[in-house]
């Protein structure tokens, strides 16, 4: 594991996953399936559990060519015994998620000021990610706070987002796409992932990867460090650890 220090805004590209990565939203995701659940079967499940559960149909290399959420509605409604279609299902949670990303979610800690400070100074920055195009489309749309904060289409010069892509991360193409419309060579670029199929697809792309810490990853972290060049606990720690060498250099 390298140490993070002011080296690493050296690089040309800077490429980012979304959704446990810039933006925290990940819990948010089990809770709604907890709560459709719940209502459904009358069975509280945990939410660690359904984590889980997802984790393994989305990861699940039988899943990694075409949509990725409706496998996974499938295999949920059929373990749990919910009584919906999978057309149901996705309508269900599409209101309920969309209601929480447009009026609740925001950005991680730090995020924001990153994004910015990398425009500042004539970075180019790209997003790669499974996140669907009207998840995205919220984000950068809808959420007042998020666009008040860094505006997404403001600041992001290139995206390759679920539907843009045949194979999902751990495959590395979202970032081989990335780096083909920047025209940019691996060793150009730096990715900021926080799951362990982000990091994972990351390395398989040749780029150098910093993995940003997100609780709802936090039983792959081992795993995570092993494969990562960088952690960083927060967007945060990486302003904080820049700014001090810039006042010692000062």
């Amino acid at each position: 594991m390298k140490e993070i220090t002011k080296d690493l805004l050296k690089k040309k590209y800077f490429i980012f996953d979304i959704d446990g990565t810039l933006v925290d939203s990940m819990i948010m995701w089990n809770k709604v399936d907890q709560e459709i659940i719940l209502r459904e079967t009358g069975r509280f499940v945990d939410l660690m559990e359904i984590k889980a559960f997802r984790d393994s149909v989305i990861y699940n290399t039988e899943h990694i060519q075409g949509d990725i959420y409706l496998a996974y509605y499938d295999k949920l409604i059929q373990y749990y015994g919910i009584n919906m279609t999978v057309e149901e299902y996705d309508k269900e949670r599409s209101r309920m998620s969309g209601y929480i990303s447009t009026n609740s979610l925001d950005y991680k800690a730090g995020a924001d000021e990153f994004l910015k400070l990398l425009k500042s100074m004539g970075k180019k920055i790209g997003v790669a990610t499974t996140t669907t195009r009207a998840q995205y489309e919220i984000y950068e749309n809808k959420n007042q706070r998020m666009i008040n904060k860094a505006s997404l289409r403001n600041l992001v010069d290139v995206k390759v987002l679920c539907e843009d892509v045949e194979r999902k991360k751990p495959d590395p193409e979202a970032y081989l796409r990335v780096l083909e419309m920047f025209g940019a060579t691996p060793k150009d670029c730096i990715i900021f992932e926080d799951s362990l199929n982000g990091v994972m697809a990351g390395k398989l792309a040749g780029v150098e990867v910093v993995a940003v810490y997100d609780d709802s990853s936090k039983d792959e972290l081992d795993k995570i460090k092993q494969v990562a060049d960088y952690e960083a606990g927060s967007f945060d720690e990486i302003l904080k650890i820049v700014s001090t060498e810039e006042e010692m250099q000062a």
